[in-house]
């Protein structure tokens, strides 16, 4: 697995500037085998030539990430957070030239007086945009990249006027679960034109602008899209789009509305937009279960549809043997196959606590044990065990791999730690 080497940019950070950071750390990535790592403090200029990535070797997956410092992930609400700005002169926005594949993940992006492409076409096709907000007052929002970028989960706001050109839009552009938001007066070819010769699926445009000559989605290959009723209905699965299907579309507040049309609407059943429905937290915990296939031919697919960090657990239980899954929203499935725990020669009578391995929380245990012997089923790795005896006081067994079942003789060894201090 590639090491994560990881720099800060920003005021009192490793580096001031992004410039300095390009100059000093540009290598070979591939060859190291690593992942650079840029953390974003406040708002760093990005624009070239303040930032031309252009000393740097990647793949696909030895890449350059450049992402918000914990804490400061752009918030698309209140519209705080680190962010990559403007503060040259520069008519381009972030150049990566060939053979420097970029991630941006939870960054504002503000060029203000850039009047060219915010993410510019250097580099090979595979560089991400995730979970960012691009947005400004001029020429900034012209994400033209010949196909090279992908945009997840982004917000795109066009917002300023244009009757001509290719405008303030994602133009030859991937995106992938997006939100384009026009209001009245923004946007490009009078103000119509949105989306121009990308490819989008589970994306929605609301354009406040009524059509005149234009489509939203222009030129575009169009899968599972939605649109308010300002162009043709043939190209999106969804044309009927109104601010009742955001909270608060007249004050920024464009996640889904409990009520909206885009929920679950989407390629794989998820949600089309950026957001997901206001007021329903992620799943970051959800347990179940699954019980044993009686036939020996058959075998059990599970499909979560949870995005990136959240998380399913599966316990296998009564022989179950589920182990298959996909998570097409970028969520996580842990499949939990659990063991049983036998402790045996416990004097009479004995308290036996057990805990997860490192930590005091319990995961079973009984307070009067009597027949010599305590079993149990254990769903986590690892375990520590605790017992109390009128006559061998405390015993302690430290990180118990519970893998498979585990016979534990109560009498191999002793040790005073009974509270499991980590």
């Amino acid at each position: 697995m590639p090491t994560e080497v990881i720099h800060s940019v920003g005021v009192g950070q490793d580096y001031t500037l992004m410039s300095a950071w390009e100059a000093a750390e540009g290598r070979d990535l591939v060859a190291l085998d690593e992942i650079d790592i840029v953390e974003i403090h406040g708002d760093v200029d990005a624009v070239y030539p303040a930032l031309d990535i252009n000393g740097f070797n990647t793949d696909a997956t030895r890449r350059i990430i450049i992402r918000a410092a914990a804490g400061q992930e752009f918030d698309a609400l209140t519209m705080t957070g680190a962010r990559l700005v403007n503060t040259s002169s520069g008519s381009y926005g972030i150049v990566n030239r060939s053979g420097s594949l970029v991630t941006l993940n939870n960054l504002g992006v503000n060029f203000d007086g850039v009047g060219n492409y915010t993410l510019f076409n250097g580099a090979p096709a595979g560089c991400l945009a995730e979970d960012c907000v691009f947005y400004g007052t001029s020429g900034s929002v012209r994400l033209s990249a010949n196909n090279v970028w992908t945009l997840r989960k982004c917000l795109v706001l066009p917002e300023v006027g244009n009757t001509g050109g290719s405008g303030n839009i994602p133009y030859q552009v991937f995106m992938e679960q997006c939100t384009v938001i026009a209001t009245i007066g923004k946007g490009a070819w009078a103000s119509n034109i949105q989306v121009y010769q990308g490819t989008s699926i589970d994306t929605v445009v609301y354009n406040e602008n009524p059509k005149t000559s234009y489509d939203s989605y222009f030129q575009s290959t169009d899968t599972f899209c939605a649109q308010n009723d300002n162009g043709s209905a043939a190209n999106v699965a969804i044309n009927t789009v109104t601010k009742a299907d955001f909270v608060d579309f007249d004050n920024g507040d464009y996640r889904l509305a409990s009520g909206s049309q885009l929920i679950g609407a989407g390629s794989t059943g998820n949600d089309i937009g950026a957001f997901g429905v206001a007021g329903v937290a992620p799943v970051t915990g959800l347990s179940i279960t699954s019980d044993k296939v009686f036939d020996p031919l058959a075998s059990i697919h599970v499909q979560f549809m949870g995005a990136v960090g959240e998380v399913l657990n599966l316990t296998n239980i009564n022989g179950g043997n589920a182990s298959i899954g996909s998570t097409p929203n970028g969520g996580t499935i842990n499949f939990i196959n659990p063991a049983q725990l036998t402790i045996t020669e416990l004097d009479n009578p004995t308290e036996v606590r057990v805990f997860i391995a490192g930590t005091q929380t319990e995961v079973a245990g009984q307070e009067v044990v009597s027949s010599g012997s305590f079993s149990t089923s254990i769903g986590v790795p690892f375990v520590d065990v605790t017992l109390l005896s009128l006559t061998q006081k405390y015993r302690h067994f430290k990180n118990i791999n519970m893998s498979s079942d585990f016979v534990l003789p109560s009498g191999q060894s002793f040790d005073p730690n009974y509270r499991n201090d980590p």
